[in-house]
């Protein structure tokens, strides 16, 4: 108290701001916003309990886009000033979380004198960028970083007084297990902050965001995006439109009300696949469903007729003028479970993808469909692009046969939904000893499948014909989050609802359309087969 007793009035105002735990009153002075006329950098008014709270433990169940990183970063730098010789740990689930953080307490470090003058003067500055990005200021104060990973032992080793975790709803429970273990709770400023947006599953994030199975008391923020001072009846309407009209989407409930969403969500929002539908009076949509073709094949009526060929029975008057390509998909069956079979074409003014074939098989054998799917490729010829098939269990044979098939065999392409598949790569420079494969994004082929579908769907880049049954099965299936502490992503989907296989079939094709450059790219130059195939 003596020596604050000494210090000018500017000096004690200055002593205020710099003691200040929080960061808050640091920002207000040192930070600049670029989107206000007089560039200060401001709190919103519901932002200062949240921002300033002192509670030992604390975690955010918030909608997106109300200061969470912000927050983190305000402690961060203003760290040092008050807990010198100790150390902060900032963890997230993956490098890319990471590093939109450090970008962050990076650009604030430069554009401020005042966070600069605590690091050492030297070639590195007190900056360490590997094998983690770290500070270390004058004071022996540290901030560092580390990915929780899989089973939380990237965590193993700090032993800080405060831990600042972002997405906490993606760190798998492993790693909470771990860093319950590293932090000085007793220590003085002791704090453990988790910040998030809830992925909609029973997780750690959830149990401890509705104080199910814990003994640690977490205060817990609740916000929604209509804190904001800038939420409008604009913005609600766009953000409505982008998630599918209704405040009951999953999505809407997640990044708007910051709430989860029910388990067992719809995989389709009703009022949007609607919208893909040809169902209106007008005479293009009259067309529409005049020419789309739906074939039911049994075995017993292939055998009545003669031959499977006979009942292919498929006219199109336009196919020269209105598409552009076509592209197939099909899922398998023999016995209990029916084949079906899907073709669309693009359109050569609007790109949309138009169902125009369904083809449904009960009980039809091997060779009758293989017969089927090259019926289908002579009839479309070159510009079917490419068909995607199931090659799990009955699907494997029905592949090979048609890979023997040389005019039609790099065509076809099988996919088992049980696999991971590159899907495209991480737009960032290789750093280290990586190569530009080790860049390579993998997913999930069923998850991936379902959202390149659901994105179709959303962005009216489908058009679907008026087929009740097909309509019935694509809303009947739902899709739930299941954690799991061994997955890397921390939650895998889980499936459920009727007999969904047209809705397989439409998986695959949309696999086979929007897969075909990345599978281009990498593929593996093989041996050059003989000549005589250049010309089959």
């Amino acid at each position: 108290m003596t020596a604050v007793a000494q210090l000018t009035e500017e000096e004690a105002f200055l002593w205020c701001i710099l003691s200040d735990p929080t960061g808050v009153d640091l920002a207000e002075f040192a930070w600049v916003n670029e989107y206000t006329p007089d560039r200060c950098y401001r709190l919103w008014d519901f932002q200062w309990p949240f921002m300033q709270c002192l509670e030992t433990f604390q975690i955010d169940l918030l909608g997106r886009g109300l200061g969470k990183s912000e927050s983190l970063v305000m402690c961060a730098l203003t760290f040092p000033f008050n807990n010198p010789a100790q150390d902060m740990l900032i963890a997230t689930p993956q490098a890319k979380h990471m590093k939109l953080i450090t970008d962050a307490i990076e650009k604030n470090l430069n554009r401020s004198r005042i966070y600069r003058e605590m690091l050492p003067v030297g070639r590195k500055n007190g900056i360490t960028y590997a094998p983690q990005f770290q500070l270390k200021f004058i004071n022996d104060a540290k901030v560092i970083t580390r990915l929780a990973g899989i089973d939380g032992k990237g965590l193993k080793g700090p032993h800080p007084i405060q831990i600042e975790m972002d997405e906490g709803q993606d760190i798998p429970e492993p790693a909470y297990m771990e860093i319950i273990e590293t932090i000085k709770v007793n220590a003085p400023n002791a704090r453990w902050r988790i910040h998030g947006v809830s992925n909609g599953t029973r997780d750690m994030h959830y149990k401890l965001t509705h104080g199910e199975g814990s003994d640690l008391p977490f205060y817990v923020h609740r916000y929604q995006a209509m804190h904001r001072p800038d939420w409008n009846d604009t913005e609600r309407r766009n953000k409505l439109a982008i998630y599918g009209g209704t405040e009951e989407h999953p999505d809407y409930v997640r990044n708007i009300f910051g709430e989860p969403s029910d388990l067992g969500n719809a995989l389709f929002v009703t009022a949007r696949l609607m919208a893909c539908v040809a169902m209106s009076a007008s005479p293009a949509d009259i067309a529409f469903n005049e020419d789309y073709t739906n074939l039911r094949i049994s075995q017993e009526l292939i055998e009545r007729v003669g031959t499977v060929e006979d009942l292919m029975q498929i006219d199109f008057k336009h196919l020269d003028d209105a598409y552009s390509s076509f592209w197939g998909g099909m899922d398998v069956g023999f016995t209990n479970d029916p084949s079906e079979i899907l073709i669309f074409g693009t359109e050569r003014k609007t790109s949309i993808d138009r169902l125009l074939v369904r083809v449904h098989l009960e009980r039809v054998t091997a060779g009758c469909q293989v017969r089927v799917i090259e019926h289908l490729f002579d009839f479309f010829g070159k510009r079917l692009k490419r068909f995607g098939m199931d090659r799990t269990g009955n699907g494997l044979p029905l592949v090979q046969i048609l890979k023997d098939n040389r005019k039609i065999s790099a065509r076809v392409v099988g996919y088992n939904f049980a696999e991971k598949r590159p899907v495209e790569f991480d737009d960032r420079e290789p750093v280290g000893k990586e190569k530009p494969e080790d860049l390579v994004i993998l997913k999930w082929v069923k998850d991936h499948a379902t959202d390149l579908l659901r994105k179709k769907v959303d962005t009216k880049a489908l058009r679907l014909p008026y087929d009740l049954e097909l309509l019935s099965e694509w809303q009947g299936q739902t899709v739930s989050h299941i954690k799991v502490s061994k997955s890397f992503d921390g939650a895998i989907r889980k499936y459920s609802g009727s007999e969904c296989h047209t809705l397989d079939a439409a998986r695959m094709y949309v696999l086979a359309k929007e897969l075909m450059a990345i599978e281009a790219l990498l593929a593996k130059p093989g041996r050059a087969g003989p000549v005589l195939d250049r010309f089959f």
